[in-house]
């Protein structure tokens, strides 16, 4: 049950952490620390508008009105790009990510071979099984997992939620995700399992998980904000 419990909340930090960095870089280029950004480029903007409302007929605040509108659209093109950079890297992060995963799963693979020819001669494997554990907690930071004794000294692990299990490891055997382009998510990258199996909806912890949650969910919004801020000044 401890273990159990700490893989969990292993996996509960792992994304809880990514998301937090992620967000705060787009945070910090939301706000005007250089008094640059869109905020600023709204405020005077609207100052503009107000002015040309005042004066209709004067060449000079319309003269104005138009270069600030148009530093107000191009604050809003480098943010979107900015924002969509961001998203990039997360999904370039998933991919690396998705190969750690693996590299551990194969490890753990062949830990449980070890252990359990170690054990069945009657000696002792501690030292193996605390390396084991300590590549469980590492694994269980980047995807969620769900471990499960054997019985005979090996363990199976698996990921996913929902209901939807993806083996890991069965016993001395590493089963491999993958990573591949999905046209039907701007040519981002879906994590599959089983050579066919496309699971990133299961993913919903770790790292891989709060990275899929960025890239997929959060930063959308963002910019689909900025594409109706844009839209509403056209």
């Amino acid at each position: 049950f401890l273990e159990t419990q700490i893989t969990s909340e292993q996996a509960t930090s792992g994304r809880l952490e990514i998301e937090k960095g992620l967000l705060d870089r787009v945070e910090a280029i939301l706000n005007d620390t250089n008094n640059e950004g869109i905020s600023r480029a709204m405020s005077d903007f609207f100052a503009a508008v107000g002015d040309v409302a005042n004066n209709p007929s004067g060449k000079s605040e319309r003269i104005v009105l138009l270069e600030r509108g148009q530093r107000l659209a191009q604050r809003i093109r480098a943010t979107d790009e900015q924002i969509k950079n961001i998203r990039q890297e997360a999904d370039s992060e998933i991919q690396q990510r998705v190969l750690e995963v693996n590299t551990l799963a194969k490890r753990i693979a062949d830990l449980n071979h070890k252990i359990q020819n170690v054990e069945n001669t009657g000696e002792g494997a501690h030292d193996l099984r605390d390396e084991r554990t300590r590549l469980i907690n590492e694994l269980s930071g980047k995807i969620e997992i769900h471990v499960l004794d054997n019985g005979d000294g090996g363990l199976t692990v698996t990921t996913g939620s929902s209901g939807k299990s993806y083996a890991l490891v069965l016993g001395d055997q590493a089963h491999s995700l993958r990573t591949a382009s999905n046209p039907e998510n701007f040519g981002y990258a879906s994590v599959i399992a089983d050579l066919q199996t496309y699971i990133t909806d299961s993913i919903t912890s770790g790292r891989i998980g709060g990275l899929i949650e960025v890239r997929d969910n959060l930063l959308p919004t963002f910019i689909d904000r900025l594409d109706q801020l844009a839209a509403s000044i056209v």
